[in-house]
């Protein structure tokens, strides 16, 4: 199962059964890791199927960004909530 990003990468990924190549053979952080876990997915034998697509968080502002939408991220905002604005600080602070 995978649910892909809005940027071209996944924010999730459940497996049954090990596959590091899943991990090990993918440039991360382009546009095209979705297509190039699927497709490596489907050469180790694995079924993919996916979830709806959503935001990941790979900088502060994308987590900003997730804070805002109404839509999910509970966990995660209750999470900044119990630990202040520690999560959201600009690194330059």
């Amino acid at each position: 199962m995978i649910g892909p990003a809005t940027d071209g990468g996944y924010y999730l990924i459940g497996l049954r059964r090990p596959c590091p190549a899943l991990f090990t053979s993918i440039a991360l952080s382009t546009a095209d890791v979705l297509t190039t876990t699927t497709s490596i997915a489907e050469t180790c034998g694995l079924t993919v199927s996916f979830v709806s697509p959503w935001h990941d968080v790979d900088t502060v502002d994308d987590l900003r960004r997730v804070l805002r939408d109404p839509h999910g991220a509970t966990q995660t905002r209750a999470w900044v909530t119990a630990h202040g604005d520690l999560a959201v600080r600009d690194s330059a602070r």
